[in-house]
């Protein structure tokens, strides 16, 4: 049986209708096939200690009787709050990058020690923050309908 170019036509367009309505099974509306349903998922900032810990004083006597040496770190490194490509489903949706945010690294110093009256205090404090890096951040946004 010898088929003319319209029936091989015909045929290839029938079975592309036939596989196009079977992919679309489980993912939603024909417009949403091919979306990954995934969204981005919100990490919070986080301030890190890095280095090595710096004593600021040496047996503090306190009040009660017991002794304190307060510290302070060499480095504080801040990564911002980002989002990251995780996998978090959700209909209709992907993860795409929007950028990168700047990842910062501070000097720190221990602050004078500062006696009032029973209460001693002493703290840390981090400055000359510069780019360390950078952390690569996402978004979600709808797939195209």
């Amino acid at each position: 049986m010898k088929l003319s170019l319209v029936s091989w036509i015909a045929l290839v367009g029938t079975l592309a209708s036939a596989l196009h309505a079977h992919a679309d099974v489980g993912t939603g509306t024909a417009e949403l096939r091919g979306c990954p349903h995934k969204q981005a998922t919100l990490v919070d900032s986080e301030w890190t200690e890095q280095g090595a810990t710096q004593v600021c004083a040496k047996g503090i006597k306190l009040a009660d009787g017991s002794t304190w040496s307060p510290t302070c770190p060499e480095n504080e490194v801040i990564v911002p709050a980002h989002g990251e490509c995780q996998g978090e489903s959700h209909q209709g949706t992907l993860c795409v990058p929007t950028g990168v945010l700047n990842v910062q690294v501070g000097e720190c110093t221990c602050d004078p020690i500062v006696h009032v009256g029973q209460w001693v205090a002493a703290g840390c404090t981090c400055t000359n923050f510069t780019s360390a890096g950078t952390i690569e951040n996402f978004t979600t946004k709808p797939c195209d309908v």
